[in-house]
């Protein structure tokens, strides 16, 4: 029988392969049970002409608003996908919108997903000076944010910090409902052009020492997220301020944190020799005061939402995918957690 449709009429097929962000979304479990995800989703895609550089790692000069919040809800629905199968206590986003209302419209696309609203509830931290928005989700049926924890924030929060952590952390107390146990998650987004060390210390000595002074005991301090350097080592040309001259054995950051991070796990456009070329980097990475039992990618997450293809196209400009980086996207779960665990 003859189909009557058109095929001019018939939709385009999606791209096969098109990037929502220039960074992976990664996972982390600690040896205390804790599950985290972490994910830079990638700021409207600009180009800063006062500085000479772009703001993501496509070479993508002027993103439209349709298009940028297009690719939101692609990022909203997988990030539903990716909590129905994994169900993480914590989930920490990075270059989230942030005017009010693109942090409102990301907001509700999130809540728009039942077992997002009925398991998680949202914090967040915004500058709309610097186009600086960070994200937390975290897991209601196993952590609370009690009143202990608010005034453990409202310290570490108010505390002034002078190197790549100042203005760009959001760090929250929660206390697990089946111990009582208090944990620091610290959702980073560290400068590149700065150093880290003295925050992190100064984060650790106040944490414990205004906990001791509360009579509270804080279990276990992360930081996740995208540090703009390699933690581990000092292979990346993207930032010279690493930490691994300070490093112990088996990576141990002031014989105190546990630390790793996902290996080439974003890309960037630097100018080199009168030409913009994309480079593989390392930015993205987990300190965790207890230990680090796994680390991996989650490639299938950071591609386009297949069901939203056609009614929320995005910008052409994320097919746009530097060499080799897409052959570590398409390896398998299986083989990038192998690889990448402690």
């Amino acid at each position: 029988m003859q189909s009557n449709v058109s095929l001019s009429l018939l939709p385009p097929p999606a791209p096969t392969h098109m990037l929502l962000s220039d960074h992976l979304p990664f996972m982390a479990k600690t040896s205390d049970s804790l599950s985290l995800m972490s994910w830079n989703i990638l700021l409207q895609m600009r180009y800063n002409k006062s500085g000479g550089f772009y703001n993501n790692g496509f070479k993508c000069d002027n993103e439209s608003m349709e298009k940028y919040l297009n690719r939101l809800n692609h990022i909203a629905a997988n990030i539903a996908i990716f909590i129905k199968e994994q169900y993480p206590h914590f989930i920490c986003l990075q270059e989230c919108p942030f005017t009010p209302d693109e942090t409102n419209y990301f907001f509700d696309l999130i809540n728009k997903n039942k077992c997002i609203k009925d398991n998680y509830v949202i914090h967040y931290t915004e500058d709309v000076t610097t186009g600086f928005c960070l994200i937390t989700l975290y897991n209601i049926n196993s952590f609370i944010f009690s009143d202990n924890c608010k005034l453990l924030t409202d310290h570490v929060m108010g505390l002034t910090l002078n190197e790549g952590l100042a203005a760009r952390m959001l760090a929250l107390a929660f206390e697990k409902i089946e111990s009582n146990e208090i944990n620091f998650i610290i959702n980073v987004h560290a400068k590149f052009d700065l150093t880290i060390n003295n925050d992190i210390r100064k984060l650790y000595d106040e944490i414990v020492n205004f906990s001791k002074k509360k009579n509270l005991t804080v279990n276990n301090i992360v930081l996740l997220g995208d540090f703009n350097r390699n933690l581990v080592s000092k292979t990346d040309s993207y930032s010279k301020y690493d930490i691994s001259d300070e490093l112990g054995t088996d990576n141990v950051f002031m014989d105190i944190f546990h630390t790793n991070a996902i290996f080439d796990s974003s890309f960037c456009v630097k100018h080199n020799n009168g030409k913009w070329t994309q480079l593989i980097e390392t930015r993205d990475g987990i300190m965790s005061t207890c230990h680090i039992d796994e680390l991996f990618y989650l490639p299938s997450m950071n591609f386009i939402n297949q069901k939203l293809c056609i009614t929320h196209p995005i910008s052409t400009d994320l097919q746009t995918i530097p060499h080799h980086f897409l052959e570590r996207l398409t390896e398998t779960d299986e083989e990038l957690s192998s690889t990448c665990k402690n």
